[in-house]
C-alpha cells in the first residue's frame, strides 16, 4: 500500500489469491490537488498513521497492543503442527514491521480487547461478500490538529487509532492448498505465505494503501525503486514527488502469492519512513543530551 522509493497513501479493494486489501473507506483515498498540480504537503499530512503523542491509550506510546483471539489460529482448521506454524508467523509478521522501525513496538499477545485485533471468519460472513479476499484490513482513524510524528514534529491531520484484521479462512485454506498441490509452493512454505499475507494487512493498518490502486498516488524522490527514501524529509515532504511506477511491494494488493515474501521491500521501507520520520529519541536519551550539555555549560563557567 505504500510506495517505492516512493509510497502510495490510498487503498482501495484490490484482490488477489492470497494477499489482498484493506476496507476501501479506512485509508487515504485521492490527492489534494492545487491549480492542477498535487498539493504534497496537504497529501501526505491527510496519511492516516499512528501518533508518537503522550496519549498511552492509542498511540505510539508505550507500544501497539495486539490481541489475537483465542479462536483466531482454530478457525484455520489445520493441524496441530501447521497451526503453531501460523501463530508463528503471526508473531512474526508483527516483528518484520517492528524490527524496521524502531518507534513501532508491538505488544502481541492472545486474548481480545487490544488496540489491534485479530479475528478468522469465513465467505459466509457478510464481511467477506462482494470481495475475493482472504484477508481484511480495517482501520480506525480520526482527524486531530496535533498529530505527533515519530520525529517530534506536531501537524494536523488523521491519527490511527486501532483496527481489526480478518482472516477468511476458508479462502485462504483453499488458495494454499491449491497452490501446495500444484507444486507452486511446498507444505513448508506455509508459514512465509502466512507472513507475507499478515504483514501485508498489517500495514494497512498503519497506514498504507496499495500502490498497485489505479485511483492511488505513488510518491518517490529520485525514481530509483531500488532505494529507499530517508528517514529524515520531514514535512513538508518538499523532496516527494508523484511516481507512475507500480512497485513489486508486500503492500502491493496483487502481490505473487508463489513468492513468500517475508521481508519488507525497498517501497515499503520508504513508505514506512515518511508515515513514521527520525530521529526517535527515547526520553532517557533526551534527559542525557540535556544532562550533558547542562554539565558542559557549567564546567566551563
Amino acid at each position: 500500500m505504500l510506495m517505492r522509493r516512493g509510497f502510495i497513501l490510498c487503498a482501495g479493494l484490490a484482490a488477489s489469491l492470497v494477499a489482498s486489501d484493506a476496507n476501501a473507506f479506512a485509508i487515504l483515498t485521492g490527492v489534494v490537488f492545487n491549480g492542477g498540480s498535487v498539493n504534497v504537503e496537504a497529501s501526505l499530512s491527510r496519511a492516516p498513521r499512528w501518533s508518537a503523542g503522550p496519549d498511552p491509550s492509542h498511540s505510539l506510546y508505550g507500544g501497539i497492543d495486539v490481541r489475537i483471539d483465542p479462536g483466531f489460529i482454530p478457525g484455520f482448521g489445520r493441524d496441530a503442527a501447521e497451526s503453531q506454524v501460523l501463530l508463528d508467523a503471526t508473531f512474526a509478521a508483527f516483528d518484520a514491521w517492528e524490527a524496521a522501525k524502531p518507534a513501532l513496538d508491538f505488544n502481541v499477545s492472545l486474548g481480545t480487547g487490544g488496540e489491534i485485533n485479530l479475528f478468522s471468519t469465513t465467505s459466509a460472513d457478510p464481511l467477506a461478500q462482494g470481495n475475493l479476499f482472504s484477508g481484511l484490513a480495517i482501520p480506525l482513524f480520526h482527524n486531530r490538529s496535533n498529530l505527533y510524528l515519530t520525529d517530534g514534529t506536531i501537524i494536523s491531520g488523521r491519527e490511527i487509532t486501532g483496527g481489526t484484521i480478518y482472516f477468511v479462512t476458508d479462502r485462504y485454506n483453499g488458495v494454499v492448498d491449491s497452490l501446495i498441490s500444484l507444486g507452486l509452493i511446498g507444505p513448508n512454505d506455509l508459514g512465509a505465505n502466512m507472513q507475507q499475507l499478515m504483514m501485508h494487512e498489517i500495514g494497512h493498518l498503519l497506514g498504507f494503501g496499495h500502490p498497485n490502486d489505479p485511483f492511488a498516488t505513488n510518491w518517490d524522490t529520485d525514481g530509483d525503486s531500488t532505494t529507499v527514501i530517508p528517514a529524515n524529509l520531514g514535512p513538508p515532504w518538499l523532496e516527494l514527488i508523484p511516481n507512475t511506477q507500480v512497485p513489486d511491494a508486500v503492500m502491493n494488493g496483487l502481490q505473487r502469492v508463489t513468492t513468500n515474501r517475508n521481508f519488507l521491500t525497498a517501497d515499503d521501507l520508504s513508505g514506512l519512513n515518511v508515515l513514521y520520520p527520525t530521529p526517535e529519541p527515547s526520553v532517557a536519551v533526551l534527559w542525557m543530551v540535556m544532562a550533558g550539555a547542562l554539565w558542559r555549560r557549567f564546567s566551563t563557567s
